[in-house]
């Protein structure tokens, strides 16, 4: 309790970035918004035991949102993909669907899931030519 008072003290200094800390209270959901699309499809993949067919699930997830321009619901199931290969490769795609689907700033916010410098070099260079084939 003592830390999250003192927590919240430097937050309201503006001495720690607000997206840094809780403070107390809670993040938000996991998944996306209540009225997205994509909440009931999100919730299914949570509830699946098996690893491999819960990331290829959240992958796909992620490639059908970002078709559809729900960056929330794309940011969200990248979120839930822990394997950091498949991730990367889901979130180029992501990119580059979001582009398919006009929302090239949208796109943009999806590069920080990418950590592999070529392929994120690569994005960057599809973002900035509008160039949204594979």
């Amino acid at each position: 309790m003592r830390s999250t008072s003192v927590c919240c003290f430097f937050l309201s200094l503006g001495l720690i970035a607000p997206s840094l800390v809780g403070c107390g209270s809670d993040a938000g959901p996991a998944g996306p918004r209540p009225s997205s699309a994509f909440s009931e499809r999100f919730s299914q993949a949570e509830g699946m035991a098996d690893g491999a067919a819960k990331n290829d699930t959240f992958a796909q997830i992620a490639k059908d949102a970002a078709a559809a321009g729900d960056v929330d619901a794309a940011r969200s199931a990248l979120l839930q993909i822990p394997d950091e290969s498949l991730r990367e490769k889901t979130a180029y795609k992501t990119v580059l669907s979001m582009g398919k689907a006009n929302k090239r700033r949208e796109a943009g916010q999806l590069l920080r899931f990418i950590r592999d410098p070529a392929l994120s070099k690569k994005a960057q260079t599809k973002i900035a030519n509008n160039d949204w084939s594979e």
